[in-house]
């Protein structure tokens, strides 16, 4: 021990007891500065220094990051933690750390606390080449990220209208559709057999991603924001892939504007998905017309909204075969959709005794449309060859009514840390 250093032992063998002694340490011997070692202890030597009122500089540090050190998972261990030193950082004075980056990761994490952040304060040639060491966390490293950042970017747009669908009582969450090479570049995301449902690792994780995204960042709770009175499995996650190379139709994206090489993600609000049977022969010529009047009354369903606002985006999942027998009869996507526009209808006399309020006005015997617009209908090919496709109904309100928008995913973006960025 060098000369004017004096040492104290605390005989501690865990950090949680260290809390009373190091009490006592504070209130006998006035320190000027205390400087403590990883976070468990930063927590203990703030909380003593708090509980006596100590006026000593406190100063803490780390040599991990603090994604290694702190969960996001509450109730943990580790939860506990970040919350008792997000609660205790006004008290510390500074922060050491091993490298720039980490002092701008533990800002992050801290809410950019306003205590001093140094960092690679013994100056050898061991320090400079630890500073000098790139940020490389698996944390910040999942290659479904740029999906998900660009789905945030999606559901961001005003015309989305995301306070009026985190608020509504109806059910809707977004699905999230990805065309391009981001289906495998980020996954891949599954776009075959059961891509809606589980086994499917990427699929799971940008639809959870984007929802805790919602509810964190974008405050849904249920029953305070989030007023969806029973809501469906899609508000965990919903996401999928469009089957490119499998499909008898162009990529969905293509006929949104975007290039064949783009990746895209497209987000709409919808319900669960509602089954559509149909048992196809290419020998009978009536096929695709008795398909295409099946997918019109899932779409017209007189418990729908679309029913009786007569607005919002309609996603029309085609299962391989179905597609094929559309294709097959000669329609393309436009054709698809504009078929559907002109079938979807109901008697203004049927929404009238089901809804009066909102039936609308006009003749009783006025065929009402389901769809405001061919355009309004999405339509894809995704999922196992079969009896069955899929009809998503929307909620159809809001100021912009329920429309679905497209970001381009950026793949080749670097993932800067927040604090940086």
């Amino acid at each position: 021990v060098a000369n004017g250093v004096n040492v104290r032992v605390l005989g501690c063998k865990k950090v949680r007891a260290m809390f009373f002694p190091m009490c006592k340490y504070l209130r006998t011997e006035k320190p000027d500065v205390v400087f403590s070692a990883e976070d468990h202890l930063n927590a203990v030597v703030l909380v003593a220094a708090i509980a006596v009122r100590s006026k000593a500089k406190i100063s803490g540090s780390s040599r991990v990051t603090p994604f290694d050190t702190y969960s996001n998972t509450p109730f943990t261990k580790r939860w506990f933690l970040k919350q008792s030193m997000r609660a205790l950082s006004w008290r510390a004075d500074a922060l050491t750390c091993v490298s720039k980056d980490m002092v701008d990761q533990y800002r992050c994490v801290f809410n950019a606390t306003s205590h001093v952040d140094v960092y690679n304060i013994v100056d050898d040639k061991h320090s400079r080449a630890r500073m000098a060491e790139p940020v490389n966390h698996k944390w910040l490293d999942r290659k479904e990220f740029p999906v998900v950042v660009a789905a945030v970017r999606a559901i961001c747009r005003p015309e989305l209208d995301m306070t009026e669908l985190q608020a509504t009582t109806h059910c809707i969450a977004p699905l999230l559709i990805v065309n391009g090479p981001a289906r495998l570049a980020c996954g891949p995301i599954a776009s075959g057999w059961g891509a809606l449902g589980p086994g499917h690792r990427a699929n799971a994780a940008i639809g959870r991603a984007v929802r805790l995204v919602m509810m964190n960042i974008g405050g849904a709770r249920p029953g305070v924001s989030d007023m969806a009175l029973l809501g469906h499995q899609g508000k965990f996650s919903s996401c999928l892939a469009e089957n490119e190379e499998g499909s008898a139709l162009p990529p969905l994206h293509t006929s949104l504007g975007f290039g064949a090489d783009q990746s895209v993600v497209t987000v709409v609000g919808t319900e669960a998905p509602h089954s559509v049977v149909h048992v196809g022969d290419a020998d009978d010529p009536t096929s695709p017309d008795r398909l295409l009047n099946s997918l019109a009354a899932t779409i017209a369903n007189l418990g729908s909204n679309n029913a009786f606002f007569r607005r919002g985006a309609v996603v029309v999942v085609l299962n391989p075969d179905h597609a094929l027998t559309l294709a097959r009869a000669g329609l393309d996507r436009a054709a698809i959709q504009h078929a559907l526009y002109e079938r979807a209808v109901n008697p203004r006399r049927t929404l009238r005794a089901l809804n009066p309020a909102f039936a609308g006005a006009g003749n009783d015997d006025e065929s009402v449309r389901a769809i405001r617009d061919p355009q309004d209908v999405l339509v894809l090919m995704a999922g196992g060859g079969g009896l069955y496709s899929m009809v998503m109904p929307s909620w159809g309100a809001g100021p912009h009514g329920n429309p679905y928008v497209s970001e381009i995913i950026e793949l080749d973006q670097a993932c800067a840390i927040p604090a940086r960025a």
